[in-house]
């Protein structure tokens, strides 16, 4: 039994809908099938005979509006059915392509954290472009988008495009198959790396983003319709405008760095070996934390998911044991090396004694690094500030320095040195296998091995090298994985982005030292980079230059395509 403050409490919340008196269950009835977003009761609860006897049940009156729905939802799609049934391939590129407004239709979620972001930011570049744009997305938190809201908003829009992040058409319901659809991959999802997801692609369907060679290649993928790209960077957000001094002062430092990756990698360990417990466990994570620890101490570093695969599988043979090697990789990739190379690189400007500021979760309950913790630093209010104030920003991240953090700290002014890192080095191999290939006229794997010769050999043999993989054990996927760094302009890391990346990126202790004492008294040099270094961002990284150019991808698939009278995958 509740009280009545319960009631009141109940009440309040929004979820909660109360219907009382003459017309009450009408009312209620017509709310099911026009609030569309809300979720409907699954319980009723018998207050008053003399309020609502109980006829028609709640079962019924939820049979009666399913029907209801369902007849809106065929009503919807089919006024946009008609809308775009006429619509050719190569008058559907010939829209794309023209220059003229288009309509685009954005579906996201509000329970994502990041997503719905990218995806403002992603409508915000379109209509830079001169579109128009509407975003499908929950008024509250009790709402859930359905079916229902994208047939509702495609048949009242009549989007020309539809757009969206980390799902594909196939598991959504509303979207006319006449209508051009675009995903952005920007995660790892099991939903997209399934061969159900590469068979659900049909002639309009369209992938861009991260992940090109795998979904292709094993997971069927239509390569003629995936774009690589990155995730962009909205510089109406990280503008590099006029920030008060007021706003600066405390903030100003010689080197800061911001990352939640604070954990030292012993705790890490630790904390795994009191998880699992088993002495087997133990002895093999310490082995293989002193291996990873060996080299770090010796002042090197590892940049590369295989050489990390390579220790673990040499630990493995040494102790005799086995282990599930996915989930050492994780741990070893994702945690511990992460936090062995970040903080490698911290202890080295910290030795050198000069203002040093750490940003980021858990940075206080560091050992070693606690005296530089400033606390958690906001995205969008504090971070621009930050990226200003600080005369040398750090970019340290294993696996490469080309993402968010660094095109944000780049578009609102921040001076950056980053670490390079194997890839950044083997982007250069790849340009100069697939300039090698393109001078040939090479179109596969097969012909690239076949007609290998001593130039390719040598480069074959670096790439070997650096990644301990030779390209000829899998020359297709390897060729697949060429295309998509071409496809993408060989812009995805340091050395390939940058002209005279060299200024601003170390491998070892004594780069780093020599850059941060040289660039701390070259306030105009530091100036001078940073403006190249953002031109180039703002010509290949942002949202709208990502939109620009997928724009003009699709229109170049349709144009010279016709389509059958029932579109095909």
């Amino acid at each position: 039994m509740l009280h009545v403050h319960d009631w009141r409490s109940l009440l309040a919340d929004e979820r909660v809908r109360l219907f009382v008196g003459d017309g009450a269950m009408n009312d209620f009835r017509k709310s099911l099938v026009t609030d569309y977003a809300c979720p409907w009761p699954r319980l009723s609860v018998r207050v008053d005979s003399a309020l609502w006897s109980g006829n028609p049940t709640l079962e019924e009156i939820l049979a009666e509006a399913t029907a209801k729905t369902n007849e809106q939802f065929v009503s919807c799609t089919e006024r946009l059915r008609e809308a775009t049934g006429t619509m050719s391939p190569q008058a559907i590129g010939s829209l794309l392509s023209s220059g003229r407004p288009l309509k685009i239709l954005g579906i996201t979620s509000r329970f994502t954290t990041f997503l719905q972001y990218s995806m403002r930011d992603w409508l915000a570049s379109f209509e830079r472009l001169g579109h128009q744009t509407q975003l499908v997305i929950e008024d509250h938190d009790h709402h859930f988008c359905n079916g229902m809201s994208t047939a509702v908003a495609c048949a009242e829009f009549e989007p020309d495009l539809v757009v969206i992040i980390d799902h594909y058409r196939g598991e959504l319901r509303g979207v006319a198959e006449r209508v051009p659809f675009v995903m952005w991959v920007q995660d790892r999802l099991p939903n997209i790396y399934s061969a159900e997801g590469g068979r659900a692609q049909k002639r309009l369907d369209y992938t861009m983003g991260y992940g090109r060679t795998e979904l292709v290649n094993r997971f069927g993928y239509p390569g003629s319709r995936f774009m690589p790209a990155m995730v962009g960077v909205n510089p109406e957000r990280f503008r590099d405008g006029a920030i008060s001094e007021e706003r600066l002062a405390p903030l100003r430092c010689d080197v800061s760095f911001v990352s939640h990756a604070s954990m030292p990698a012993e705790q890490i360990i630790s904390e795994q070996i009191q998880r699992n417990g088993s002495p087997e466990t133990k002895r093999l994570l310490e082995d293989l934390y002193e291996r990873l620890r060996a080299i770090y101490d010796a002042g090197g570093s590892v940049t590369a998911g295989d050489q990390i695969k390579k220790i673990i599988l040499d630990s493995l043979r040494d102790n005799q044991l086995t282990a599930d090697m996915n989930g050492l990789l994780d741990l070893f990739v994702s945690r511990v090396n992460n936090a062995m190379f970040r903080h490698q690189a911290i202890r080295w400007v910290a030795e050198m004694g000069v203002d040093l500021r750490l940003y980021g979760k858990g940075w206080e309950n560091h050992p070693e690094f606690k005296r530089f913790a400033r606390g958690v630093a906001d995205n969008e209010s504090q971070l621009p500030a930050i990226y200003q104030a600080s005369k040398i920003n750090l970019q340290v991240t294993p696996f490469g320095s080309v993402h968010q953090r660094l095109m944000d700290g780049l578009m609102a002014g921040g001076f950056f040195l980053i670490r390079s890192v194997t890839g950044d080095e083997i982007e250069i191999v790849l340009r100069d296998i697939w300039n090698w290939c393109q001078a040939r006229g090479i179109r596969s794997g097969l012909e690239m091995v076949e007609g290998r010769d001593e130039t390719l050999s040598r480069l074959f043999q670096r790439y070997a090298e650096m990644t301990l993989v030779d390209p000829a054990s899998d020359p297709d996927y390897y060729f697949a994985a060429l295309e998509e760094c071409a496809l993408g302009g060989f812009t995805r890391t340091v050395n390939t982005l940058f002209d005279r990346h060299e200024r601003v990126t170390f491998t070892a202790r004594e780069q780093l030292v020599k850059q941060v004492r040289h660039f701390l008294a070259s306030p105009d040099e530091r100036r001078e980079i940073v403006g190249e270094m953002r031109q180039r961002v703002l010509e290949t990284h942002t949202y709208t230059a990502i939109s620009k150019r997928m724009l003009s991808f699709i229109a170049a698939d349709l144009s010279p395509v016709t389509l059958p009278s029932s579109v095909a995958a």
